[in-house]
């Protein structure tokens, strides 16, 4: 059986379980064909899923908002145990706690939004007190002064910061109580119901898959 298999961004490091799962023959081994797919026009994994653009996804905390809004959605396991999202300032503009956002602009994807504010609520200020503005996907923005901060990943954009010669202010939710599991493998309650064992079977190979790559992080 073909499936498909959706993952939020383009092909990185962040996806070497799933990989490691193809190349070593994991998925083959249990009788299934994956094809891996990347969101186009906007339209991230667990609108893919839904949609049945793609049987499988890895996404973030917008799982969690998708499930308390009632769609059908289910977490098959947690790959990530501790969220890397970050919100990162320029160190020089001051942004030094929290109640320093007020009337600022933040650039931030929809999918990243739900720790970050779920972390001003937790510290009293209300997030609608705070500008959201569609992620560009570059640090230029926050160079260049054009936002006052962005919502990112820990793993590689405080570094594209630094090699642009500025260093950054990281604030992240887990030092407020906020920690969200990251990168979650996710179906549909539908195919749950449907396909058990393939969804065992997703699931079975492709921690396999990560256990590989945790092992052999030279390749």
């Amino acid at each position: 059986r073909k499936i498909s298999f959706s993952t939020p961004w383009l092909p990185q490091a962040q996806f070497a379980g799933y990989y490691a799962a193809q190349a070593r023959g994991y998925y083959a081994e249990e009788g299934l064909e994956v094809e891996f797919t990347t969101p186009g026009d906007g339209v991230y994994p667990v609108e893919s899923v839904l949609s049945g653009k793609a049987d499988y996804g890895v996404t973030s905390a917008d799982l969690v908002k998708a499930r308390v809004a009632g769609q059908p959605v289910v977490a098959l396991a947690g790959v990530f145990q501790h969220s890397p999202i970050i919100l990162m300032s320029r160190k020089d503009r001051g942004l030094a706690y929290l109640s320093d956002y007020a009337g600022k602009t933040v650039m931030s994807s929809p999918d990243d939004l739900p720790e970050i504010k779920a972390m001003f609520r937790k510290e009293g200020i209300d997030p609608e007190r705070i500008t959201f503005v569609p992620h560009t996907w570059t640090v230029e923005a926050l160079v260049n002064g054009e936002v006052d901060a962005t919502v990112d990943y820990l793993a590689d954009q405080p570094f594209q910061l630094r090699q642009r010669g500025v260093e950054p202010r990281i604030i992240r939710p887990i030092d407020y109580g906020i920690d969200f599991y990251a990168d979650t493998l996710f179906t549909t309650e539908e195919e749950i119901r449907r396909h058990p064992e393939r969804a065992a079977a997703f699931r079975r190979a492709s921690l396999r898959g990560w256990e590989y790559a945790l092992e052999h992080v030279e390749e």
